[in-house]
């Protein structure tokens, strides 16, 4: 068989493989026959083949003729291949092959992994122990290589309340769980909104995401509470058998049954209360059973109990006192009559409705006598206010803002009281709905987002992602995310997801850190937002070699300097960091012959003597080499050059004893050279450069002598008083 490969998502046109040189025909065939050799399809109308590969009938070179989907031609399976037979024949002669090609499809990184959908719900309850898992549904990938498939899970979230548990299977899928971390109180926050990502690892790396939001459900962990720790109701005695002449109320924070509030008199404690009034057990009404008779400076007091419907049950009581008043008074009469009620006791209001807005109308009503008709009523819901009208009651309007998003629904209770003695009140309560405006704009959980990212990653690599979140309700709470104008270019975000990638080369030696902003903008058209800013960490790779700084690597030393002493130390720079750019340095090879020790940190040190006159120039290889993970190195060359000591002294060659002695004419003319003095030194530089004088013994001045080059030159003429014998001390000495 023939194996040849094929990477997916190629355009067509791209170059599979030679049949030619893969079978070896060569071997069967003479190398005069090739041009006569065909190579062709064994089923030339298989639609399949046909549409994928092309073969060149005179070379045998196969080609591809159209773009290849592997999760499109061969969904989950592992292995994704096409197997067609190849024939090769003569048409020179009967030679004929039969061959067997399969082309095996390579996955490549096209499919991101998905979830079942772009959002779930959690309902946790909120004394759920710490520890507990919660069964997520992970995210799939259609793609098969196990490095193109799901390979991490990542949670954003502002409050590090929850984690991710996986639990690898063997068919290779995960168990995704979240994982509660912190106690969850309802009350104090019922909804917690956090981003799951999940990654492949391919190149470029993929993600997708889910939002998980999760409801804190109640635990009956509050127990109900009376809007008034007393209720004193005073009732005249001829109040209608069945009349309602108190509402007792009682509000439970928690929600659901354990929210769901019923009334009772206390089992532990009777009153002849009991035989007179009835209680609702429901709705906290309480009126008349019995007929009531005043009796002078009775008062009843009997204890109520409100209790919730969780299990075990939440209760708390309150005092009950009644005072049965003598017919002389009566209570007020209230009728309520809302501007935009669902019924009689509920009302819808937006949010957005302004302070001072109508509410409803009271009329109120005492036709007692006196100051028992004299009626004031008053609202102690501070969102709404009582106007009086003359005559005609009171006017229900808003005295505060309203906010849907801190309090959805309000319950409001009206009491008006009359002046007389004692004084006899009456309430209405009523309920106001509030509906939702776009009045919020999206919010980043966190304002400052902090990402690490590593340099050289491949465009489309997922770095990070932000979560935003919008208080109002339904399509109010729809937004998208986007960049500043000024990181387009290197980053992109996700509009749905917030999730960012890169959308260019990332090099940390150019910039080590990006900062950016983020918005979340409403689709609605307030365009309300909210910003946050992003900052992205470029972390170093180790993708520079070091590099030598070239004046380090020229050295002079002096000869005659004692071993052990430092001549120098190398230099390097690397535009890496941290580990990446710590440097080390190293002789390239132990050379017997280098009087000279490298050590780790670039120090070079005198091992042995130096001999300027024996060498004076020594080069050697050097190494510098950082301590990344793979390190990276670079080699450099040291010159060394011995610069002379003085340590040698000028000989004289001549005159010396034994050929000191010069014999010149009477006559000889002035300006005649007399004779050299020749001098050397071992020494280099100025060290062995020469300087000649005459010490003593020209007391006639008849001789010069050149400094340079030691010339004694004739003067001045000899006369007969000065012939002789003439002894010259001459002197040479180095310029060191």
């Amino acid at each position: 068989d023939i194996v040849f490969t094929l990477k997916e998502e190629m355009n067509p046109g791209v170059f599979i493989g030679n049949v030619a040189v893969s079978s070896g025909v060569g071997q069967d065939v003479a190398v005069e026959e090739f041009p006569y050799l065909e190579y062709n399809f064994l089923n030339p109308n298989n639609k399949l083949i046909k549409s994928l590969f092309n073969i060149n009938r005179p070379t045998g070179a196969m080609y591809s003729t159209s773009k290849v989907d592997r999760e499109e031609m061969c969904n989950k399976s592992v292995v994704c291949q096409v197997t067609f037979d190849v024939t090769i024949q003569s048409s020179a002669t009967t030679f004929l092959r039969l061959l067997s090609v399969r082309v095996e499809i390579e996955d490549v990184n096209d499919n991101p992994p998905k979830f079942g959908n772009k959002s779930v719900i959690l309902d946790i309850p909120e004394n759920v122990v710490v520890g507990t898992n919660f069964r997520i549904t992970g995210a799939t990938d259609e793609d098969m290589s196990p490095e193109n498939t799901v390979q991490s899970y990542e949670l954003i979230q502002p409050d590090k309340i929850f984690g991710v548990q996986l639990i690898k299977k063997f068919d290779g899928s995960t168990d995704v769980s979240l994982s509660v971390l912190k106690s969850l109180d309802r009350e104090s926050q019922d909804v917690h909104s956090i981003l799951l990502l999940a990654k492949d690892n391919g190149s470029p790396q993929r993600t997708g995401s889910l939002l998980v939001n999760i409801n804190v459900v109640d635990a009956n962990d509050n127990e109900p509470k009376f809007i008034k720790d007393v209720y004193n109701v005073t009732v005249s005695e001829n109040t209608t058998v069945g009349m309602v002449i108190e509402t007792l109320k009682a509000l439970d924070v928690d929600s659901g049954e354990n929210a769901n509030v019923s009334y009772r008199f206390s089992p532990l404690r009777t009153s002849k209360l009991e035989h007179l009034l009835t209680l609702n057990g429901l709705n906290g009404e309480l009126s008349v059973k019995s007929p009531l008779q005043y009796e002078s400076g009775k008062t009843y007091e009997t204890i109520v109990e409100a209790s919730d419907n969780g299990n075990p049950p939440q209760i708390t009581q309150t005092i009950l006192i009644v005072n049965i008043v003598d017919v002389g008074n009566n209570p007020p009469r209230l009728q309520l009559n809302l501007a935009s009620a669902m019924n009689s006791e509920t009302i819808i209001l937006s949010e957005g409705s302004k302070v001072g807005t109508f509410v409803g109308h009271i009329k109120v009503e005492d036709r007692d006598p006196g100051v028992n008709g004299i009626v004031m009523c008053y609202c102690v819901e501070e969102h709404f206010s009582l106007q009086k009208l003359d005559g005609k009651g009171y006017a229900l309007l808003i005295s505060k803002t309203l906010d849907r998003e801190t309090t959805s629904k309000h319950n409001v209770t009206v009491t008006c009281q009359d002046n007389g003695s004692p004084s006899l009140s009456s309430s209405i309560h009523f309920v106001v709905v509030i509906t939702d405006e776009n009045d919020n704009g999206p919010q980043f959980l966190q304002p400052i987002y902090v990402i690490n990212v590593t340099e050289n990653v491949d465009i489309g690599t997922t770095v990070g992602a932000v979560l935003a979140m919008d208080n109002d309700l339904e399509e109010n709470s729809e937004f998208y995310y986007s960049l500043a104008l000024d990181a387009g270019a290197m980053f992109h975000i996700n509009s749905e997801t917030g999730i960012i990638t890169t959308n260019a080369n990332i090099d940390r030696e150019t910039l080590s850190k990006v900062t950016f902003v983020v918005r979340a903008i409403d689709n609605q058209n307030s365009r309300l937002s909210g910003t946050a800013s992003v900052s992205v960490m470029i972390l170093d790779v180790n993708d520079n070699s070091p590099e030598f700084k070239t004046e380090s690597l020229r050295i002079k030393a002096i000869e005659n300097l004692q071993p052990g002493t430092i001549l120098s130390k190398l230099a390097a720079t690397d535009d890496d960091e941290g580990k990446n750019a710590d440097l080390s340095f190293s002789a390239a090879d132990h050379n017997p012959t280098i009087p000279f020790v490298v050590y780790e940190d670039g120090t070079i040190r005198l091992d042995s003597p130096l001999n300027r006159e024996s060498q004076n120039i020594y080069e050697f290889d050097v190494i510098v080499q950082d301590k990344g993970d793979v390190p990276r190195t670079t080699s450099g060359r040291v010159l060394i050059t011995i610069v002379d000591a003085n340590d040698h002294s000028p000989v004289i060659e001549f005159p010396r004893s034994g050929n000191d002695t010069v014999t010149i004419e009477a006559d000889m003319k002035v300006g005649t050279l007399v004779a050299y003095v020749i001098a050397f030194d071992e020494d280099d530089g100025d060290n062995g450069e020469l300087e000649y004088s005459i010490l003593s013994g020209n007391d006639h001045r008849l001789f010069e002598i050149s400094p340079k080059t030691g010339e004694i030159i004739l003067v001045k003429d000899i006369s007969r008083d000065v012939s002789g014998f003439h002894q010259l001390e001459v002197n040479v000495k180095d310029q060191g």
